[in-house]
């Protein structure tokens, strides 16, 4: 019995270590604990043991584009009323996230955090009728960063997405998200190297059709150990969290 055991244990120690690596990408950092989007909340991700961090960028209305995920500034910031209502000057002079960080650009933020995290996504908001200038901008600032490689961008705008697929001869890296599970096909049909998903329109297979299809795959939000039971046996192994900690918990379990 005892022999039985030892081989049983040595089994199950053999299946835990195949266990492919999981990439864990910080929602907007670690928005729980600091203000989104703020190098506060990216390092503390990366003290939680975060691989990569998702931001999102907004438009201003000298059309550069800065670290925000609203399309008003009253949520995490000292100011009130739209992005595309003010300058980057006048942002920069009169307005400071909640934690007093200064609003930052998209290519001032790359250069600051760009060197500590491997995989960094970047959402292109799209508040008005400017999202091809938007994403114009947001390539020049990425190309500008120094940090090409290390950058995806998407956005749930279709024309920011074609966009940025076209753009890929400049060595952008391009995404297609799409809110629903049409981000693979249009992944597929633009030549996106990634597409990105929620996990609430997840299938079994969907990881492995998007390997299959030579597309890099990320999911958002996974928010508990089940639900990332469920996109590890979906064959997706690059997801995106609220919680690092959880995550990292269930990934060692």
């Amino acid at each position: 019995m005892r022999r039985a055991l030892v081989a049983l244990a040595a089994v199950l120690l053999s299946c835990a270590s195949e266990r492919e690596p999981v990439v864990v990408i910080a929602h907007r950092g670690a928005a729980t604990l600091e203000v989104e989007n703020s190098l506060a909340a990216f390092r503390m991700a990366k003290k939680q043991g975060a691989d990569g961090v998702e931001l999102d960028v907004s438009l201003t209305k000298d059309g550069v584009n800065v670290i925000m995920h609203d399309e008003l500034l009253d949520r995490t910031t000292t100011c009130t009323g739209p992005v595309r209502d003010r300058t980057l000057a006048e942002l920069e002079a009169s307005c400071r996230l909640k934690n007093d960080e200064p609003i930052r650009t998209l290519e001032q933020t790359l250069r600051e955090i760009g060197g500590e995290f491997p995989l960094i996504f970047v959402e292109i908001k799209v508040w008005d009728d400017r999202a091809v200038a938007q994403t114009d901008d947001a390539i020049t600032q990425i190309l500008r960063s120094g940090h090409v490689a290390n950058v995806v961008s998407s956005s749930y705008d279709e024309a920011v997405n074609a966009r940025l697929a076209e753009r890929q001869k400049d060595g952008i890296v391009a995404g297609w998200d799409a809110r629903t599970d049409r981000a693979l096909t249009q992944a597929q049909k633009h030549g996106s190297k990634w597409a990105l998903l929620p996990f609430e329109v997840l299938g079994p297979h969907t990881g492995d059709l998007a390997k299959a299809a030579g597309k890099q795959l990320c999911v958002y939000v996974v928010s508990s150990r089940a639900d990332f039971n469920t996109a590890y046996d979906a064959g997706v192994r690059v997801l995106m969290t609220d919680s690092v900690p959880l995550l990292r918990a269930a990934i060692d379990e």
